[in-house]
């Protein structure tokens, strides 16, 4: 008396439970509340905007912030915030990956700090560009 086994007959996919539960859009890795207007080689451009949708982060980062733009070009890394500049560095020999500063009060009255962390890959192509304001993270893009 031989038992009988069921036979499947679908192919069960393994279950990750890390997947996300849905797709993810093709600007994969940009907070909602940020836009990137520009990313070309060694620069960045990013708009923040209100959204009152997102209840985990902040709906401007900093009630003056709304525009950050970093730029390497010809060996001088910039920060500047709404359009005036609040970090300057010459990098003859090093591009600096982590940046710290503290707004300035007219920008952030409390004036936490500001971290950019950045990730280069081949040809010092950004990988990933991240922004930190006050230990929370208000930007992060992955490429």
């Amino acid at each position: 008396m031989g038992s009988k086994r069921p036979q499947i007959t679908q192919s069960l996919k393994p279950l990750n439970p890390f997947a996300p539960l849905s797709e993810l859009s093709p600007r994969r890795g940009v907070w909602g509340n940020a836009h990137l207007n520009r990313a070309v080689f060694l620069d960045r451009d990013i708009q923040f905007r209100e959204l009152e949708s997102l209840s985990s982060m902040p709906a401007i980062p900093a009630a003056g912030m709304r525009q950050l733009t970093y730029s390497g070009w010809w060996f001088v890394q910039r920060i500047r915030i709404n359009n005036q500049p609040v970090w300057r560095k010459v990098s003859w020999l090093r591009i600096d990956r982590e940046i710290e500063i503290r707004l300035p009060p007219q920008v952030d009255p409390d004036q936490r700090p500001l971290r950019i962390e950045i990730n280069f890959g081949p040809a010092l192509r950004i990988r990933r560009f991240r922004v930190w304001l006050g230990g929370q993270p208000i930007y992060d893009e992955e490429a």
